[in-house]
């Protein structure tokens, strides 16, 4: 269903939307730790907002968004 998944969408964005900013902007100790809790969830839909949010791991974002078969 659309909406359930445009509500969850809403949500995920809400809760890691500051989160990604701050860490796309400094501390790559917290960028670590967001980008294995994006790999830990295994959510399709979460990786594609938050990478252009995060910026410079985008290559580790990619590597593991394909460890989970995204």
């Amino acid at each position: 269903d659309k909406r359930n998944i445009h509500v969850f969408l809403q949500k995920e964005i809400k809760k890691n939307h500051c989160e990604a900013l701050c860490i796309g902007m400094s501390c790559p100790h917290d960028m670590k730790q967001l980008i294995s809790k994006i790999t830990d969830l295994q959510e399709q839909y979460v990786l594609p907002i938050l990478t252009p949010l995060i910026g410079r791991a985008e290559d580790e974002i990619r590597k593991n968004a394909q460890k989970v078969g995204i």
